[in-house]
């Protein structure tokens, strides 16, 4: 009898415990969407070594905040306490974010954008503004695209302000000089060490514009195929002596991903295959890689494109600052090799001057999605209060967009 009353306790605790962790992981769900507000230290194992890789996708040359407007309907609900409309990106409140990410990880870190950072019709005094704030932030290398290409192009690619940051133009190739394109601050590909391990970035790009006047304007160089062009520069990264090759793009992929949290490949790539329309031209590429040629690759879009196609994980997200996307690769220290199975993909960031305490994000559902009810009650609980934004465990404090462009 006694073993008996043991035994429905100890179902009965059980069942509770259960029912706690499931109501943990039910309200996990449904907050932190688009935000990583902490920042629980990432276990590294002693003979590991940790690379985090953070990414931005173009600022095609906006430097001023975009806002994300409230639906009127949840405005309704909240009895008007909800804001008209939510900022988030440009330099302003991207200074923020990624001057916490240079506290968090100084300088053992990769931090990239692939590009398209201006506008085709940008003044000259603006560009130099621009550069001057991806110098500042301490960028690593930004994608050199078409409307980069039209703005250098006039002075033979000569005028480059950047001091600290590199341009990436993996398949650039100079029709006069039969060889791909390299000047001061362009190069066809970036070395770095971290963690005494040396990391290669390649960059492609092939022509955004479908506008045929502009793409006459770009003469003396031309888009080499991508496979080829990375190839090429990947025999030079491996005659170097790279242990790991990362690849930006810029190929107008529609692939989308699904996933707002955190993605590990030991358990999740299968679940966070990225859907792509047929004939889209990051998939078509990736189908042309050699298997175990690439180790991770950035891309840029107008969708979510964070996920994996097949075994490579893929950060993608969006242009104008609105987003920043951040992946931890591990690192075998003997034998300097990728460990597959611990690779992890944080969720797109979304950067937003303030967040909801409630849920600790910005995020404002258009749809009726399932989730909305639920996270109501989080808004309601907090009387729809919005703070300062968290990221990585730090208050986000941004600048005026004056100020992260004039920094020095």
């Amino acid at each position: 009898m006694r073993s008996f009353l043991k035994s429905k306790v100890f179902n009965l605790v059980l069942i509770i415990l259960l029912g706690l962790l499931f109501s943990c992981d039910q309200e996990n769900s449904v907050r932190y969407f688009e935000s990583l507000p902490h920042w629980n230290q990432i276990k590294v194992e002693d003979d590991h070594n940790f690379i985090p890789i953070a990414a931005t996708f173009g600022l095609n040359g906006r430097v001023s905040p975009l806002i994300t407007e409230v639906p009127f309907d949840r405005q309704k609900k909240s009895l008007n306490k909800l804001p008209p409309f939510i900022e988030y990106g440009g330099v302003k409140n991207l200074s923020g974010y990624i001057k916490i990410l240079n506290k968090r990880f100084g300088d053992n870190k990769l931090l990239l954008d692939t590009g398209d950072i201006f506008s085709h019709k940008l003044p000259k005094a603006h560009r130099n503004k621009i550069e001057q704030f991806y110098d500042y932030q301490d960028y690593d290398v930004i994608n050199f695209t078409e409307t980069e290409i039209l703005h250098y192009q006039k002075n033979d690619f000569k005028d480059s302000t950047l001091k600290n940051t590199t341009y990436l133009g993996s398949n650039i190739f100079e029709i006069k000089e039969n060889k791909f394109l390299e000047r001061e601050g362009i190069k066809p590909y970036f070395i770095k060490k971290i963690n005494n391990i040396k990391v290669g970035v390649l960059g492609i790009t092939e022509f955004s514009s479908t506008n045929s006047e502009i793409r006459k304007k770009i003469k003396g160089v031309y888009f080499q195929d991508p496979i080829l062009a990375f190839m090429k520069n990947r025999n030079s990264l491996n005659r170097k002596g790279v242990d790991v090759i990362i690849l930006m793009n810029h190929l107008k992929t529609m692939c989308k991903g699904k996933s707002h949290k955190v993605i590990r490949m030991g358990s999740d790539w299968e679940n966070n295959q990225l859907k792509c329309p047929k004939n889209d031209p990051l998939k078509k590429f990736i189908d042309r890689l050699p298997p175990k040629s690439v180790h991770a690759i950035i891309s840029t879009g107008p969708q979510h494109t964070s996920g994996f196609i097949g075994k490579i994980p893929i950060l993608g997200g969006f242009p104008r600052g609105g987003n920043i996307g951040l992946m931890g690769l591990f690192i075998d220290k003997k034998n300097k090799e990728i460990i597959p199975s611990k690779t992890i993909l944080f969720p797109l960031i979304k950067t937003c001057t303030l967040q909801f305490i409630g849920t600790w994000d910005c995020y404002i559902e258009k749809e009726n999605h399932s989730i909305v009810n639920r996270r109501e009650e989080f808004f309601q609980k907090t009387n729809y209060q919005m703070v300062s934004a968290k990221f990585l465990g730090h208050d986000v404090s941004a600048q005026t967009t004056k100020e992260a462009l004039e920094a020095n």
